[in-house]
């Protein structure tokens, strides 16, 4: 399980990928199999540093300088 803190709140409920915080690190997360964009909306909204207890998939890719990402 991780908290993710709100980074920069969507309100289009079809959107599938939310900025969130993880820890001090801004990242993109896939919501699409989530009900959090649908209970945001509901709620009239996700604000900044709301946050939301997930169970999340980290995956890493190298750029194009070699690094982990």
């Amino acid at each position: 399980m991780a908290w993710l803190r709100v980074y920069s709140p969507v309100y289009d409920e079809g959107v599938d990928k939310w900025r969130f915080l993880y820890g001090d690190h801004p990242i993109y997360a896939d919501i699409s199999q989530t009900a959090i964009a649908h209970d945001a909306t509901a709620r009239g909204g996700a604000l900044i540093n709301d946050l939301y207890k997930v169970k999340l998939q980290v995956t890493q890719h190298l750029t194009k300088g070699g690094n982990l990402r």
